[in-house]
């Protein structure tokens, strides 16, 4: 089974530095734990199939896991993952929706980004040219 990482790359040109999460599918994916102590400079999320998103030049980025509970069982059933990136100057955020049989790709204000309401973990990117975009290998 293929894992699905997240690589965080760092803005510090002359001591680059990343950060590789374990599977997201995991009960602890990693990015809310993180204390991220330099601006990001890119977000790589790896999917199977050979296909990765890359995020940069994002004013802020965020990364979560839905998961829904059964009602009459412990056990936990993983919806979506999403991966976030605030423009920066503007009220954007670009955003993609990985489920388990789609990748979907969409822009929504600042603030409604899940469920048209905010969402917590951002973290701090180094603004620039916003990019992003699945690639296939």
């Amino acid at each position: 089974m293929e894992e699905f990482k997240l690589q965080v790359r760092f803005g510090d040109k002359k001591h680059p530095q990343t950060y590789l999460s374990p599977d997201v599918r995991t009960q602890f994916p990693g990015w809310g734990d993180e204390q991220f102590n330099r601006p990001i400079e890119e977000v790589i999320f790896f999917l199977p199939g050979n296909r990765f998103i890359v995020m940069s030049g994002m004013e802020k980025y965020n990364f979560f896991v839905e998961c829904v509970k059964g009602m009459s069982r412990d056990s936990v059933k993983i919806e979506a993952i999403y991966l976030l990136g605030k423009v920066p100057y503007v009220n954007k955020v670009l955003m993609w929706k990985i489920d388990k049989s789609y990748v979907n790709f969409r822009e929504v204000p600042f603030g409604k980004e899940y469920n048209e309401g905010p969402t917590r973990g951002w973290k701090g990117g180094t603004k620039g040219k916003p990019n992003t975009q699945m690639v296939r290998v």
